[in-house]
């Protein structure tokens, strides 16, 4: 496989060159390669901390409750993950161009898909994750609400930055990804020593929360730097708007339930179906203040062949 890799790679490194044909230098290919594999290391050493940690602290029980959490919270996830693999390429084309004005507006454009994507599903999370995994495991099976909503935390902080990332990375700046992960990983051992001893699977998880959230403010300090924009127009305007509707409607949906303004139902399905199906609605409705939902309808609407994108 590894000369398969070789040969293939030497075939087609002449056609990525530049404008004149020119092919890439060996050592520069081996430096961004060396620079993603040591990402993905540092990635796997961040997400498999906490596991270690509760292990190690003698919690197997904790182990399958974080595990538990993090599985289903990356599921629901993965969705906005997605677009960071078109993203990157995106971010490569422009760079090559030298467009600059075409870098930021995609920069912009994942800031809000990603950040809309990921809010919906995390709140979702927040508000019905208990019920759902009642619905799926049945009571008292070993679950840790705390542990899933931590988790939900966690992964929409992380999003404007893994945004950030595929920009960078796509430009040719793959460190910046790197040095991201190597300090989400350092801070994640740190807190997760701190909390976990204390608070099991949940404190292992919002550990995690907390690692994104320092790494991430760095990550979108450095990038918005280099694309030179404010980091506050930034936040302003392309991350807080568009995670204010999930926010409001689980903020809004879990108040209601603990105060009783929402019926009571018997079963985990009947309640795991009232919570959702109100916060999905109140998220829509709410969505459409920032444009989020009037803009996904009038692509649907594009794509079934009825009318067009407003400008």
């Amino acid at each position: 496989m590894a000369a398969l890799s070789w040969w293939h790679l030497r075939a087609r490194a002449p056609s990525t060159g530049g404008e004149a044909g020119e092919a890439p230098r060996w050592g520069e290919l081996l430096r961004y390669g060396g620079v993603v594999q040591a990402t993905n290391v540092l990635v796997l050493a961040q997400m498999q901390g906490g596991r270690v940690l509760l292990g190690m602290l003698g919690g197997l029980a904790s182990v399958t409750a974080f595990e538990l959490a993090f599985r289903v919270a990356n599921t629901l996830w993965s969705a906005a993950v997605l677009m960071q693999g078109a993203i990157a390429p995106a971010a490569a084309a422009c760079s090559a161009a030298g467009d600059a004005r075409e870098l930021v507006s995609l920069f912009r454009w994942g800031l809000r898909w990603m950040n809309v994507l990921a809010s919906v599903a995390m709140g979702g999370l927040f508000v019905s994750g208990e019920a759902l995994l009642r619905v799926w495991l049945g009571a008292g099976a070993g679950y840790d609400a705390m542990a899933l909503r931590g988790m939900a935390v966690a992964f929409l902080v992380a999003t404007p930055a893994l945004t950030a990332a595929a920009i960078a990375r796509g430009a040719g700046r793959p460190v910046l990804e790197t040095q991201f992960f190597a300090l989400a990983a350092l801070t994640q051992l740190a807190l997760a020593l701190l909390l976990a001893s204390r608070q099991g699977a949940a404190g292992a998880a919002w550990a995690l929360a907390g690692s994104f959230a320092v790494s991430a403010v760095f990550m979108l300090v450095r990038v918005t730097r280099w694309l030179e924009l404010s980091l506050v127009s930034v936040v302003v305007r392309d991350v807080l708007p568009h995670w204010a509707p999930a926010l409001v409607a689980a903020g809004a949906v879990a108040w209601a339930s603990r105060a009783g303004v929402l019926p009571a139902p018997h079963g985990a399905l009947a309640a795991f179906a009232l919570l959702s199906g109100s916060y999905a609605a109140l998220a829509l409705l709410l969505g459409l203040l920032p444009g989020d939902t009037q803009v996904l309808w009038h692509r649907v609407r594009r794509a079934a062949g009825h009318g067009s994108m407003p400008a």
